[in-house]
């Protein structure tokens, strides 16, 4: 059910349109003075029976329950010293009980009053009193029901007959809006106070001088707090196309390889595209293509790019798989391939060396052996074939013969036979050897010197045991430690350790071996004499020609990895962090703030604060917008804000001497424009900004309309005609010489103030100790002008009508409009599902533009006062309906000039098409441009050729009525303001109003 047919409740009105504010006329106030001068004139009767409560209650109700014991009516009719009062006293049964019904009692009083006093001069002038009551109160009944005054038209005589229901004008308003200061760095929790002034020069006009309003605790680390991972971007790249900052401005070229970290792991790539995309020389931006798609994607945030190395590592082997490292104790010639016996075990091994770096080598470990701690060595003698298979030996003492197939160890099937030179051989008189190998006799010749010959056909090396050969001791290597958790994952290498290398630096391991690049990251490491190890944070395999390329010095993140793409969305608690102990200490609930993104900008409450410690804390926030779609990483809260109004504080006044002779005292402040600033304490929504004591003691400011305040320490203020202002004090002052002062006033106060774009402000007027500069995110908005004439006439009857309370839709209009700040308002109940309602009113700002944050926090907190419990309110702007006219008209321009006639028929439309002078849903009709047109002098005729609204207006029909193809009756919405006027903030926009006036001569 609506808000509009019927009232919340009952104890306001029963839904009529007229309230009886009076509920008797001069038969029954004359009959209540009866009532009450009967127990002042009635003598000997006990103070109970005299009582008036007592006495009206006998005398109003039907039926009494009061016998003769406790009321006789006999004997207070005997009682009486003045029996005129007597005879009006009603009948009373044989028992004692009054009977009368509401006739009768009707017909009794109107006897009463109509009777003959008989020359009672005390009697006439009772009724003449009760005459002139029920005149008076039937006036002011008459009064409270009445729209307008029609014979007042002078703003002051409007003023006292709105006195006579306790109403005063609304004074003008100053503006205001919420700024954040920036303090200087490398400071504490300091207090600014109030009173520090900012200045905004506009094009034309005097420059206008705005100050804060209060006093604000801050601090430093409050400019710009953020939420907790507001720098973590947790995105992941792409698979191969990125952009990635390049602090250094290095060139990267394609071909170059690089180390992709982050997400627990880390990726060898090779740059196949390099494309700088940078927009100015600061900041180097370059796109690289990959050679590969990354198979672990990163968040943004854990995203590095490591490249240009300083160095490429070659690792000594180290014994894995396979093979074993040992270290000889002497100098040694073995290389790659040779064969050495080991001898140390209870059986002899021939183990084959697979590497060898200065005292070390590399020995292939067959499978199952285990070398013991140390051991001993002999070098086989390598022999290569002269001819294929055929070797050569100076000594036949050969214990054995080996080679290696496939890099395995074989034993050859060497000679058992080995002939001593026994006969020349014929033809060339040389030494021979008769050699027996698999049962073939063959004879080879070495020239003049002697030796041995055999052949192992198909091979090319071989190594032989010759016996009596040198032993070298060896000993196993240990796996190098560099932490005691170190295994397959340690890395040597001979020399110094690099300078600038540390944990966490980036290689690239290449292993010819497998083809294959590894990404590795540094743990730990440790100096040994000769020699550093390198900790890394995997296995590595330092054979075969491993090469370690690193350390990177160089590292790039990914764009935006520092800012946080996640939206808010609906989330309610918010955690802040880097809020150190200090800071935190002056926050409080309801401490102002504006959150901005960069390009938009809400303004806001803290509601909770819960502390998390770390300079952490978690906060709700009573937002006056909303943040969901804001970016975590890009918005800041600023929580060293203020409010800061219209106005220059002025410095002490004395006002005057107290008297403590007069009940209520007032005095004449004769200063122009006082600032008036927003309070919810007055039912305008403003009170004075001034601080006014009395003997040094700070009195506090009342409404005057508000009569609970008489006989309190307060103040309170009437406005004049002249603009000055009389301070009413609402109990006796002490008497005193000049004890009267206003320790601080502001001046500065109107429309004229309103609309101060943002950003305007950007410092303090003067050099501050504290503060660097001033953030103005929102326009300035809320001043306006004194209440006009036409305003006084309509809401001076519905305050009375209302009665300081919101109960119907209607209510809350008139109370909305009687704030400073509003021109219109609108109520109306939004459908909803549960037990408590809502009601959004749409509202017209003083001056037009949009409804400001601080404007709806105002109305908010005066109208939740004066509503009813479970009632919540929503407050919104208008929709501007931007009208065109165009007209032609005729004028005689032999008298006046064309120019002069054109200004006034502009001036004529806007005023009559003015957004201060229209409501909601207020009809337009081209009759009211015509008639407004024609009341121009000098105009004679008026065809208005263009009459509809903006082309970008939504079209919402039914919208307009027309005639003959002329639109001439325009219809707005509930919530739409139909208008043109000189509204800056309107012409700026779409479908901004359009006059147009052709002034043509009389006979044209």
């Amino acid at each position: 059910m609506s808000l509009r047919q019927t009232d919340l409740t009952r104890w306001n009105r029963a839904g009529m349109r007229r309230f009886d504010y009076v509920d008797g006329d001069a038969a029954v106030w004359l009959e209540r003075l009866r009532e009450i001068l009967t127990g002042l004139y009635a003598k000997g009767l006990p103070a109970d029976m005299r009582a008036p409560d007592a006495l009206r209650d006998l005398f109003l109700s039907e039926t009494s329950d009061l016998n003769r014991s406790e009321v006789d009516i006999d004997r207070l009719r005997k009682s009486l010293v003045w029996q005129r009062l007597a005879r009006a006293i009603p009948p009373s049964t044989e028992d004692g009980v009054k009977l009368e019904s509401r006739g009768q009692r009707g017909l009794r009083l109107r006897a009463q009053y109509q009777a003959d006093s008989d020359g009672d001069y005390a009697w006439d002038i009772l009724r003449a009193f009760a005459r002139a009551s029920h005149v008076t109160l039937g006036h002011l009944d008459a009064f409270a029901n009445e729209g307008y005054l029609r014979t007042a038209t002078q703003w002051d005589n409007l003023r006292r007959m709105a006195a006579l229901v306790n109403y005063q004008p609304t004074p003008a308003a100053s503006a205001s809006t919420l700024v954040a200061l920036e303090l200087k760095p490398d400071l504490g929790a300091v207090e600014v106070a109030a009173g520090m002034a900012m200045k905004h020069t506009p094009a034309t006009g005097k420059p206008l001088v705005f100050e804060t309003l209060g006093k604000l605790l801050a601090h430093p680390a409050l400019n710009g707090v953020r939420v907790s991972g507001w720098d973590v971007n947790g995105s992941r790249l792409p698979g191969q196309d990125e952009t990635w900052l390049n602090p250094s401005g290095e060139v990267l070229s394609p071909g170059e390889e690089v180390v992709i970290t982050g997400g627990g792991g880390a990726q060898v790539r090779t740059i196949t595209g390099a494309e700088d995309v940078s927009e100015d020389a600061d900041a180097s931006l370059f796109e690289l293509r990959l050679n590969q798609a990354l198979q672990l994607r990163p968040t943004r945030a854990q995203a590095r790019l490591w490249r240009d190395p300083a160095d490429i590592l070659r690792p000594l082997p180290r014994s894995e798989g396979g093979s074993v490292v040992v270290q000889l104790e002497d100098a040694n010639a073995l290389r790659k391939a040779d064969l050495v016996e080991l001898r140390g075990l209870s059986v002899p091994r021939i183990l084959r060396v697979t590497a060898r770096d200065e005292d070390r080598v590399e020995l292939a470990l067959p499978d199952g052996l285990t070398l013991p701690d140390a051991f001993e060595l002999v070098a086989l003698t390598p022999l290569a074939a002269k001819e294929p298979g055929i070797f050569h030996t100076p000594t036949a003492q050969i214990d054995r013969v080996f080679y290696t197939e496939d890099g395995v160890v074989k034993a050859a099937q060497y000679p058992s036979v080995f002939r001593r030179r026994q006969k020349a051989v014929r033809g060339n008189g040389l030494d021979g050897l008769e050699v027996r190998t698999s049962g073939v006799t063959r004879y080879r010749f070495e020239g003049k010197t002697s030796g041995y010959i055999f052949e192992l056909p198909k091979i090319d090396t071989v190594f032989i045991q010759v016996p009596g050969e040198k032993s070298t001791a060896a000993k196993l290597i240990d796996d190098p430690k560099v932490t005691k958790d170190d295994g397959a994952n340690v890395a040597s290498f001979r020399g110094a350790m690099p300078k600038g290398l540390k944990p966490g630096a980036v290689f690239i391991l290449r292993s010819r071996a497998r083809r294959a690049q590894q990404a590795l990251r540094v743990k730990a490491l440790r100096q040994d004499k000769g020699l550093y190890h390198i900790a890394f944070d995997q296995a590595v395999s330092v054979t075969r020609g491993a090469e370690f390329v690193g350390p990177m010095r160089d590292s790039l993140r990914p764009l935006d990895h520092d800012r946080n793409p996640d939206t808010f969305g609906t989330l309610a608690l918010l955690t802040f962090c880097d809020v150190p102990d200090e800071a935190l200490d002056i926050l409080r609930p309801g401490r102002p703030l504006i959150v901005s993104d960069g390009a938009r900008e809400v303004q806001a409450q803290l509601a909770t604060i819960k502390p998390l410690g770390g300079e952490k804390v978690e906060v709700t926030l009573s937002l006056a917008g909303s943040i969901a779609d804001f970016t975590r990483g890009d918005t800041v809260f600023m929580l060293n804000a203020v409010i800061a109004g219209h106005g220059e504080s002025k410095g002490p006044k004395t006002i005057g001497s107290g008297d403590g002779e007069q009940m209520r005292q007032s005095f004449l402040f004769q200063v122009a424009d006082v600032s008036h600033v927003a309070s919810p304490v007055s039912e305008s929504g403003v009170i004075p900004a001034m601080d006014i004591a009395v003997d040094g003691e700070l009195w506090t400011y009342s409404d005057f309309i508000d009569p609970a305040m008489d006989g309190t320490n307060t103040w309170s203020t009437t406005l004049g005609e002249d603009g000055y202002l009389t301070l009413h004090f609402r109990r006796r002052l002490p008497t005193g010489s000049g004890n009267v002062t206003a320790l601080r006033h502001r001046v500065g106060v109107g429309a004229a103030g309103s609309a101060v774009p943002a950003f305007s402000f950007v410092e303090p007027s003067k050099k501050h100790p504290y503060v660097k500069s001033v953030f103005q995110p929102f326009a300035t908005s809320g001043g306006a002008d004194r209440e006009p004439v036409e305003s006084l006439r309509a809401t001076a009857p519905a305050r009375l009508s209302s009665n300081g309370r919101a109960v119907s839709l209607r209510d809350f209009e008139k109370l909305t409009m009687r704030h400073a700040a509003v021109w219109r308002a609108r109520a109306a109940e939004d459908a909803r599902a549960r037990r408590a309602r809502r009601v959004t009113l749409s509202i017209v700002p003083a001056g037009g533009g949009d409804v400001s944050a601080q404007l709806k926090l105002d109305l908010g907190e005066a109208l939740g006062a004066r509503a009813l419990p479970g009632v919540t309110l929503d407050f919104r702007g208008f929709e501007p309906l931007y009208l065109r006219i165009h007209a032609q008209v005729r004028a005689d321009l032999t008298a006046r000039d064309a120019t002069d006639i054109q200004a006034a028929c502009d001036a004529a439309l806007r005023a009559t098409f003015a957004l201060e002078a229209r409501d909601f849903g207020q009809p337009a009709y081209i009759s009211e441009a015509i008639a407004a047109l024609e009341a121009v002098p000098g105009v004679a005729t008026t065809i208005v050729t263009t009459f509809d609204y903006g082309p970008d207006t939504p079209d919402k029909p039914p919208r307009v009525m027309t005639r003959d193809d002329q639109v001439v009756t325009i219809y707005p919405t509930a919530t739409e303001v139909a208008h043109v006027g000189e509204n800056s903030v309107a012409a700026a926009l779409p479908g901004a109003p359009s006059i147009s006036i052709d002034v043509r001569g009389l006979h044209e």
